[in-house]
């Protein structure tokens, strides 16, 4: 694979290999291109808005449950892993047996096991009704953004991927606002309740402004095996940090699970080398601008989960603001990752890829490092605001340029592979935070801890910084795709 893309506008306006469920190439842009946009992009923000919004409620779920609002992180955790072993398969299931068929199975699965998760009333019950939330979850994300990406030119293509993850930023955004409001006046059940009708609204409009689509270059079935590599791997790895605080880390249970997350990403590694129909192709991260933009988007995502999660327990642990003035607090960061996220493609453009991914890790660590040394509000609401554009751009950017990296029949295996990464990475990351909270934390205060858990994201930053310089060339591609569209 090119370090650079040249000849993506060909790649992209040529013969594809998407199909539409008649056999032929689909038109692009227009009216459908719009309807099809505002159809999954109201899926896309349920999705987003309910993993925020649950964050800022763990307190009171704790507290109904008996628990501590760290163990809670479960709630979250496993909800991710799920998430991310169904995405790293949706796409691949979009190509062989239709895109949007797909994406109404995932709207389906969703809006039904919301009301699961707000009438749950033990710990493990809504531990495992989210589990089965996040294969809904998992479905819709990749599948929004290859159902978006057939019925898109290349000329508009980044700046459609730019709306898109806009949508998915800003429903990150007002997530924690939504979810403070509903805890303290209905309760935190109706986090969940609402999701129905508003997957209700998503479902037919789906069934009526898109049209099927999926890869001609795939062909045979599902990579079972693969499948069962990638969970054990995930969930062995999620295991280890989660436990690694209270077992030690050089225990015999910590070092199996080392040796067993290894060991099974040694084996789907050479499965997918071998397997004819893979579930995730290798030869995508030899892709120098690919693997640059997923692997420093994966440490930025993995920054803004963290500082959620930690923010919510520093906010209702050690402030001791009750959810609703919690979630306002979290306008600080909102109103900028949104208003950021709409200028996203011009500030590319202008500046280049790179340097805007490099500048949004360096907001995020300059943040980090102003609420991990000052906890007063003022200083906290000035760290949000640094952060926000930062979360913004390193949460769309990576979407876009992995797309934009590769050619347009893996359109649904780049999203999938991307957003694989980079949402199983945060959630990774909460459960990483929780163990450095519960580490770190005296007899008296979760405050250590926290600072600590904060310090962890800055590193997370720098490390973003360091791989997207070295990996992501100057021209990355993604300007040359909309020039070449320009010009067509």
């Amino acid at each position: 694979m090119p370090h650079h893309l040249p000849s993506l506008h060909a790649r992209i306006s040529g013969s594809t290999g998407d199909i539409d469920a008649n056999g032929n190439e689909p038109d692009k842009g227009g009216r459908r291109m719009w309807l099809t946009l505002f159809a999954v992009g109201i899926a896309q923000f349920l999705v987003c808005v309910d993993y925020w919004s649950v964050a800022v409620a763990l307190p009171d779920m704790a507290r109904q449950f008996k628990v501590s609002p760290v163990s809670l992180e479960w709630v979250l955790s496993g909800y991710i892993i799920a998430f991310s072993a169904t995405m790293a398969v949706g796409g691949r299931l979009g190509d062989l047996y239709g895109r949007k068929k797909l994406l109404l199975v995932g709207i389906a699965i969703f809006g039904a096991l919301s009301v699961l998760v707000g009438l749950s009333s033990t710990f493990w019950m809504i531990v495992a009704s989210r589990i089965v939330l996040g294969i809904g979850g998992g479905l819709i994300i990749p599948l929004a953004t290859a159902v978006v990406s057939d019925t898109t030119p290349a000329r508009d293509m980044t700046r459609i991927l730019g709306f898109l993850t806009g949508i998915c930023v800003l429903g990150g955004a007002v997530g924690p606002v939504v979810g403070g409001a509903f805890t303290e006046t209905w309760g935190w059940p109706w986090i969940f309740f609402l999701n129905l009708p508003i997957s209700i609204i998503a479902f037919i409009m789906v069934i009526f402004v898109t049209r099927e689509s999926r890869d001609q270059t795939v062909s045979g079935r599902l990579d079972y095996p693969g499948t069962i590599l990638l969970i054990i791997s995930i969930v062995s790895i999620a295991l280890l940090i989660d436990r690694i605080a209270q077992w030690g880390i050089l225990s015999i249970p910590i070092l199996s699970l080392l040796s067993i997350a290894i060991v099974f990403i040694f084996l789907f590694m050479l499965r997918e080398h071998k397997a004819k129909s893979p579930l995730v192709e290798l030869d995508l991260f030899r892709n120098r601008t690919f693997l640059g933009f997923v692997s420093s988007g994966a440490f930025s995502n993995l920054y803004w989960c963290l500082t959620i999660f930690t923010s919510t327990i520093m906010l209702q642990k050690v402030m001791d603001y009750t959810p609703l003035p919690a979630g306002l607090v979290f306008l600080a960061m909102s109103i900028p990752v949104s208003i950021a996220s709409l200028f996203v493609a011009q500030v590319q453009n202008l500046i280049g890829a790179k340097r805007v991914m490099i500048i949004a890790l360096v907001l995020q660590a300059a943040g980090g490092m102003i609420i991990w040394w000052n906890h007063e509000l003022v200083w906290l609401l000035i760290g949000f605001a640094i952060a926000g554009p930062g979360c913004a751009w390193g949460w769309s950017l990576p979407v876009t340029g992995s797309i934009l990296s590769l050619p347009r029949e893996k359109a649904g295996l780049a999203s999938s592979a991307c957003q694989t990464i980079v949402i199983m990475t945060g959630g990774l990351s909460i459960t990483l935070a929780g163990t450095v909270i519960d580490a770190f934390a005296d007899k008296t205060s979760v405050d250590p801890g926290v600072r600590m858990s904060y310090l962890v994201g800055v590193l997370a930053c720098i490390i973003g910084i360091i791989l997207a310089w070295i990996l992501i060339p100057r021209s990355s591609g993604i300007e040359q795709a909309e020039t070449a569209g320009d010009t067509d």
